[in-house]
């Protein structure tokens, strides 16, 4: 978050008029790897999406926090996900 937020070069560019989209991709070329209990109960979707993915997703797309207390980072999360679609499967 620093070097986003801190960095003038990162400021200045990282906003919606010069970026088009951007894409959190997923890709496990090792497999599960001893893990498969794990996934065969839970699911991988559900870890790997709401644990992982998602955060990465409002992390790269929030506002500037006020500070970098935990509360003001949750708090432009939030809204990056309260803006977002369902998915749909």
């Amino acid at each position: 978050l620093v070097l986003r937020f801190a960095n003038v070069a990162f400021q200045a560019i990282w906003n919606r008029h010069y970026i088009k989209n951007v894409q959190v991709i997923f890709k496990e070329d090792f497999g599960i790897a001893g893990r498969g209990g794990y996934f065969d109960e839970y699911g991988m979707i559900r870890d790997v999406m709401q644990n992982h993915l998602i955060q990465v997703m409002a992390l790269v797309a929030m506002e500037q926090p006020l500070s970098f207390d935990a509360h003001h980072i949750r708090a432009e999360k939030l809204k990056v996900l309260q803006s977002c679609a369902p998915l749909r499967m």
